[in-house]
């Protein structure tokens, strides 16, 4: 099964398959987050806002092919509001 079967099964409610669309892009929204921040704890903290914050607007995808993408957008607006936070 791909992402996009998944994207569309979490759409309709299947809150199975959330987990598992999860735990496929971990280690990217990890490692994209580690390259942005460059501390394992702030890292940990920063990857679980992504994927709160995918949950929520998950609706808001409007192409599920789409979805590594867009994830990563997501990611990268998380550390950059990050790093802007801990600038000030």
């Amino acid at each position: 099964m791909d992402d996009t079967v998944l994207v569309r099964q979490v759409l309709n409610r299947n809150q199975e398959a959330y987990p598992e669309l999860a735990l496929r892009c971990a280690r990217l929204i990890l490692a994209l987050c580690r390259g942005r921040v460059w501390q394992l704890e702030g890292t940990k903290v920063l990857a679980q806002e992504v994927f709160l914050r995918c949950l929520r607007d998950l609706s808001t995808l409007h192409d599920p092919r789409c979805f590594g993408p867009w994830l990563c957008d997501i990611a990268r607006d998380v550390c950059r509001n990050w790093l802007k936070h801990w600038e000030n």
